[in-house]
């Protein structure tokens, strides 16, 4: 099987494994008249009223202030295995009430060089003084941004009007059952908090104005494949496919040069990063 083949097969699988779609929930968020602090813990959140939405295993809650929307993701790390590092997650926003992507926000962490740290802080309008330069160019050690992009329904990235920066932090805190997994360590849940300026509401795609005051559709897409990933499992089925050809001699006339066996492919298909996404409408809180 060739590398052309390979990479064919995969995206065939990649499309049979996307979960189903979980149902609409209309969600209603909280006024909060302080800024929550978006530090990757759950500090500032109610837990027991959060919402839960079991196919996905992750609990989820608003807060919005007149100027911001706040949002907090819980994953149980023992029941969702995920590639969401690698992928980043998407905010989809659509205004038109329905349960499709026209524009979205992904948020994704990734590392960088002190020297592009010192250019992304400055590009974002902050002063960094000559001393945290310093600082920042002598370390060694990568540093992580948590960026966010606007995208349209493609996934390009796209220009936005608006002003204010939107970012998200992560954190690992101890799951509320106390209990514990099979080999003994203490379940984890994983927390997002995430926080997004109202100005970034505004679609740059069709140009509709967010109004604060109705409900709207929103979408949240994370995990699976990335290109990276299938490019290296096509080259790696490309490879076990030249090694099964070299060895042709203790093959049959059918199955000669045609790479992995079936066995395989299951194995492949059963390990593949799985994709999650839902949709909610979800309803700003108004100031009391």
């Amino acid at each position: 099987m060739n590398y052309q083949k390979s990479l064919i097969l995969l995206i065939a699988v990649l499309t049979a494994a996307v979960p189903f779609l979980a149902k609409d929930k209309i969600v209603e968020s909280k006024w909060t008249p302080m800024p929550v602090q978006i530090d990757g813990k759950n500090a500032d959140w109610d837990l027991d009223v959060l919402e839960i939405n079991t196919s996905e295993w992750v609990r989820y809650g608003f807060k919005n202030d007149a100027t911001h929307l706040y949002c907090l993701f819980i994953f149980d790390e023992s029941k969702t295995v995920s590639s969401i590092n690698e992928t980043g997650l998407t905010f989809w926003l659509n205004f038109e009430g329905k349960e499709k992507k026209v524009y979205g926000l992904k948020f994704f962490p990734h590392q960088v060089s002190g020297e592009e740290l010192i250019k992304e802080l400055e590009k974002e309008g902050q002063t960094v003084p000559e001393e945290k330069k310093k600082e920042f160019l002598a370390s060694k050690a990568p540093f992580m941004l948590y960026g966010c992009e606007a995208v349209d329904k493609k996934e390009k990235v796209i220009p936005h009007p608006g002003k204010g920066i939107a970012t998200f932090r992560t954190g690992v805190v101890p799951n509320k059952s106390g209990g514990k997994d099979r080999q003994g360590r203490p379940l984890r849940d994983l927390v997002y908090e995430f926080v997004i300026p109202v100005t970034l509401f505004v679609d740059p795609t069709t140009k509709t104005p967010f109004d604060a005051a109705k409900p709207f559709k929103i979408g949240f897409e994370w995990g699976g494949a990335t290109a990276d990933f299938v490019k290296a499992q096509a080259a790696r089925l490309g490879d076990q496919g030249a090694t099964a050809r070299a060895g042709g001699a203790n093959q049959s006339t059918e199955n000669a040069g045609f790479g992995a066996p079936s066995a395989e492919l299951a194995s492949m298909r059963r390990n593949l990063p799985k994709k999650y996404d839902f949709w909610i409408d979800l309803k700003f809180a108004q100031n009391q």
